[in-house]
């Protein structure tokens, strides 16, 4: 398992836990001599967007409408009269996607689109909602990062300066909680790393590491969503999937994978789950995030723990 090259979390912890530790000299320096000290300002989006679809899990035809908005708003989704920002304090649920919810509306599977949001550099936008789910579109963040690379970003009129989320100087913790491990220490700028693992299958052991500087739309966007065909008749039951098919999904069987298309990279799996990672990792709020992440085995349930420890941790400066 290789995760941020140098820095190794090589045996997760089974116990749901949180490690404190320090930095040593010998852990890699990610830092960002350029962002330090340099103010980065508040976008948003240059004109509406409109995307339709039929969710992932519910099956069910849904609409968005991306809307600019103004300096400090944050990304807020509308469904009818309710409004819910996206934010950690309106997770629902985590099973198998993050759902937002508040005032009895549940938004499902809102990562893909939080995602390309945050990974094209968008702080300020509406999102309206016609259904209850976010359309999958083809299981990737590509159409919705595609057309917001197309509309464009402002900066804000104001000129107002990002938040910045940073951990204490030197500052290091270890989360575990089930399968899944995170490792976060301070940094001058965001870096992730992400490293899966499953054996018996073609995904085998796969990692990638991915910073905000580079493409987003063209190394992590593209990458589909994916399940094990074993999972397939367990999700049926649960009833999740009911939108899924080999258009929107990557079905990984014991000997290949199964799928409309080839495989869009070699490591297509583990890009995906960097893709998750961003949309959730968003939910801490809207600012320049300053720490690196190295994930073992992420998941969208241990993805919120993360945020939440992350919230608990971090420094919000303005």
């Amino acid at each position: 398992m290789i995760l941020l090259k140098k820095d190794r979390l090589r045996t997760p912890l089974m116990a749901d836990s949180v490690m404190t530790v320090k930095m040593t000299r010998g852990a890699p320096d990610l830092r960002r001599k350029k962002s330090n000290g340099v103010k980065l300002y508040q976008t948003t989006l240059r004109s509406e967007l409109r995307f339709s679809g039929v969710g992932l899990h519910g099956g069910k035809p849904s609409s968005v409408i991306l809307s600019p908005m103004s300096s400090g708003t944050g990304v807020q989704f509308q469904a009818g009269r309710v409004g819910v920002p996206a934010l950690a304090e309106y997770v629902v649920d985590t099973k198998r996607g993050t759902t937002l919810g508040k005032g009895g509306v549940a938004i499902r599977t809102v990562e893909h689109l939080l995602s390309a949001i945050r990974g094209m550099g968008v702080d300020n936008v509406l999102i309206r909602i016609t259904g209850e789910e976010i359309p999958a579109m083809d299981g990737s963040a590509a159409v919705f990062a595609e057309a917001i690379s197309k509309a464009g970003l402002q900066l804000m009129r104001a000129r107002q300066p990002k938040p910045v989320w940073e951990l204490g100087d030197d500052e290091s913790f270890v989360l575990t909680t089930g399968l899944s491990s995170y490792k976060v220490f301070s940094s001058k700028a965001l870096s992730m790393g992400v490293s899966i693992s499953f054996p018996g299958t073609p995904i085998g052991l796969q990692d990638f590491e991915w910073r905000p500087r580079a493409s987003y739309l063209k190394e992590v966007s593209r990458a589909r969503t994916f399940c094990l065909a074993s999972e397939v008749p367990a999700l049926r039951q649960l009833g999740l999937a009911k939108g899924g098919d080999l258009s929107n999904t990557i079905v990984v069987g014991a000997q290949d994978y199964q799928s409309q298309e080839p495989l869009r990279y070699r490591d297509e799996c583990v890009r995906h789950k960097v893709l998750d990672l961003v949309g959730d990792l968003s939910l801490l709020g809207p600012g320049d995030y300053r720490f690196a992440c190295a994930a073992f085995a992420p998941s969208h349930t241990a993805n919120f723990r993360l945020v939440q420890e992350l919230r608990r941790r971090l420094k919000r400066r303005v």
